[in-house]
Order: structure tokens, then sequence, then C-alpha cells
């Protein structure tokens, strides 16, 4: 038997478990080739275009892609920094009969995707998102906005239900302030309430007590924050709906679908396929012909090698021999034909010790970096 690979232990810096894509956009300085030569995004470029020539070949669009990497401490979410990427995206592809977003995220800020959508639809008469893995959260409430969701076997989508940070929620750890507040669930409180209800405590004594106990780890304006948040989500999933879903017909059905996807699967991780997309919830799901299914999954499978979603960064590899060294790490893209967006941290990394796996990573910069075609082509 082999020896037993350590597991590589780094400190990083950054106060928050994941970094959203919603910061001041930057250009992230050119890197020393060498290092360019080991960002997978730039070396796997050509296969993706072909990838996606097909795609649109076959449904008669034009494509997008947007993938974010849940990846520990250096991760990325949706953010509302990406809109004027996507308009250079927009402007490049010109208006056309139909654009197909092909997304991959684990969620971000409740307000993007409404952004994202209406933007998108000032391009196009008929829009799509490609679903071939997860789109959770955020990526589920811009999916409503679609006229369909296409969604191959892997393919999910999630609750919107949203977790709201302030700075009156009461802070991880009251002794460091630096490690922020804790998110509040909408729907953790609001099942707080039903429990109270549903048990039959309906003695006023006995529910003063339990809101008292809520409100003596939970500031007020928290919670009205976290009642905002429930009416915004709920208002947001049901104009995008209706964008696609229109008349009095359709009414019933957006209500239905709206309530499912705020308040009824009562666990934000819940993992919704598409026969319970389209067949419970009523969504507009559709089955994609083998030959896309197959190359929606190549895409994101190259999109997927080249970020590592939900993988920690081997900095023990990226070091080789080396006990320090800086890197440019991809966490996000959005990519069409002719152009490539980046988001990127550029990182020193050290060993603490000689020849140990635990480090020490500096981010130095983060950022957005445009690669335009005839840059990554090369």
């Amino acid at each position: 038997m082999g020896k037993k690979k350590k597991k590589q232990k780094f400190q990083v810096p950054i106060l928050k478990e994941g970094i959203q894509t919603d910061v001041q956009p930057q250009r992230i300085e050119t890197m020393a080739e060498e290092l360019k030569q080991k960002r997978l995004l730039l070396e796997r470029r050509e296969e993706r275009k072909r990838l996606v020539k097909q795609i649109e070949e076959e449904r008669g669009s034009r494509i997008i892609s947007y993938f974010t990497a849940d990846r520990q401490n250096l991760g990325t979410q949706m953010g509302s920094d990406t809109i004027p990427f996507f308009f250079e995206h927009l402007q490049s592809i010109k208006k056309v009969e139909k654009i197909d977003l092909f997304l991959y995220t684990r969620g971000g800020h409740t307000l993007t995707p409404n952004r994202i959508v209406h933007l998108l639809r000032e391009f196009c008469q008929r829009l799509s998102v490609l679903v071939p893995f997860r789109v959770h959260s955020a990526g589920t409430t811009l999916s409503l906005g679609a006229d369909e969701i296409v969604m191959g076997p892997m393919g999910e989508l999630g609750p919107v239900d949203p977790s709201v940070a302030n700075v009156f929620n009461p802070l991880i750890d009251e002794k460091d302030p630096k490690k922020g507040p804790i998110p509040i669930s909408v729907e953790d409180v609001s099942a707080y309430m039903s429990l109270i209800r549903e048990k039959g405590l309906s003695d006023p004594n006995v529910f003063s007590t339990a809101l008292k106990a809520l409100t003596d780890r939970v500031h007020p304006l928290a919670l009205g924050n976290v009642h905002r948040q429930y009416l915004l989500i709920r208002t947001l999933s049901k104009r995008l709906l209706e964008l696609h879903l229109k008349g009095e017909a359709n009414k019933e059905k957006i209500e239905k679908i709206v309530e499912i996807l705020s308040e009824k699967l009562y666990f934000h991780g819940y993992e919704i396929s598409r026969h319970e997309a389209k067949e419970i919830i009523g969504l507009n799901v559709s089955y994609p012909p083998e030959k896309i299914e197959k190359l929606m999954w190549e895409l994101y499978t190259d999109y997927k090698d080249a970020l590592q979603p939900g993988e920690e960064f081997d900095f023990n590899r990226l070091l080789g021999n080396r006990d320090t060294g800086d890197f440019l790490l991809d966490g996000a893209i959005i990519e069409s034909q002719d152009l490539m967006h980046s988001y990127s941290f550029l990182v020193n990394v050290k060993r603490k010790k000689p020849g140990t796996a635990e480090f020490d990573v500096n981010v130095k910069k983060i950022g957005w970096e445009k690669l335009e075609g005839q840059e990554v082509g090369k």
C-alpha cells in the first residue's frame, strides 16, 4: 500500500467563508508566462468554443456561460459586479432571437438574478437557462425568469429562500467580531414561529416567552430585515415568472411555484431534480435531446476540471519543491465565443515549515480579468 496522503492545512486571511464576486472590478496584473500555462481555463478555451458552437448550432441560439466555483476559502458566488461584463458579451453577440445561459452556481446576491435576466432579455426574444448540474438558490431565482429551463439528468435546482446577514445579526464569535455575523435563514425564523403555533402553544404568555427568547438572541431589527427579505424574494420570483407566464390563467400557477420554492421545501440545501421541477413544481423544464445532453455535460466537465468546484486548492502540487510562490487562481468565468472574463485570485503561498503541507496564503489581489478572443486563442 502507498503512503497515506497528508491533508494540507493552510490559513487564509479572509473573513467570509466564500468570496462573493461583488467587489469593485480591477484588472489582475499579467502573470509570468509559466504561471499562465497552468491555467486550464486558458489551455482549454478552444475546446470549449468547439463545444459551445455545436450546442449553438443544434439549438439555433447564442450561448453565454456563467460558472462560479464553490471552493473552500477562495469560493465565489453570483454578484452584481458581473453586470457590466454580461453587457460586453451581449454587445459582442448583438440582438438575436435566442440566448442560452449555460449556468453553474451554488447561489449569491438576492438581487443579482433579476438584473441579469432583464439585461439578457434586452438582447433576445427567447431566453433559456441550460442546467447541466447545480443551479441553486440565486441561480434558481435567475432560472425563473427564463422561458425555458433545459435540465440534463444531473441537473439540480434549489429553494430560493435567502439567508441574510447585516450589522444587527448576532456574531459568530463575540470575542472576535472580525469573524462576522451569523447569517439568518428567512425560513428558520418562520419555522420557529410556526413551531410555537402548531404545537398548540397558543397561550399568550407562552408565545411572549418564546418571542422574547428569540429577540434576546437576535436583534429585532435583524428580524425585521429577515421579513423584508422574505417579501423581497417572493416579489422577485413572482415578477420573473410573470415575464413569460402571462395573463390571469397563470396567476395560480405562479403562486404555487413561488410558495413551493420559498416555503415548502423546508431545507435550503434541498436538491430539486428535473422531474420534480417539471412535474411537481410546474416549471417550464425541458429535457434536452441525447446529443445536446452529452455536449452540455462535456462543457460542464471542462469548466469543472479548470475551476474544480467543491475542492480545496492543492497548494502542495502548485509549489512542487518550492517553499513559496505566487499563483493566479481562477474562481469564476463569464464566457462566450468572442470574449472571456475570469474572476481571479492572485495569491502568495508559503510553507509554514520547509517540506510540510501546511501553508500561509496571502491574497494579494482579487478581481475580474478580461481576456479577449485573440488573447485566449494564443
